[in-house]
């Protein structure tokens, strides 16, 4: 199968603070895909004094999604765990775009799309 390649793309990430211990990518996709179109999300955990922290960003493919989530997640929950979020902020970040047309090597040809498409 061929490999996706990358372009700029703008997205709007959204900061999530307060997430459980130990919280994966997968939970907090899970979380806020139904928002609208997620790019990417990425989960920061740390430990300190034996005692776990976690926070994300998910980065929206577009302004309304991020908002959409903020206003409905504002006061929500994650794996049980009241958690903080600020407002969402533009952000350029690189993102796959995967091959819809095997027979196609060029990503400016027809059959390609970009995960945010």
């Amino acid at each position: 199968p061929q490999e996706p390649q990358e372009m700029m793309h703008e997205c709007w990430v959204l900061w999530v603070g307060s997430l459980p211990p130990r919280c994966t990518e997968e939970e907090l996709l899970e979380a806020f895909q139904v928002f609208g179109p997620i790019a990417s999300v990425t989960v920061k955990s740390q430990q300190h004094s034996g005692v776990y922290s976690s926070l994300g960003f998910v980065n929206f493919c577009d302004e309304l999604g991020a908002l959409t989530a903020f206003d409905h997640m504002e006061d929500g929950q994650v794996g049980g765990y009241d958690i903080k979020l600020r407002t969402p902020q533009p952000k350029t970040l690189l993102v796959p775009i995967w091959p819809l047309n095997i027979d196609s090597a060029d990503p400016d040809a027809p059959g390609w799309g970009a995960w945010c498409d």
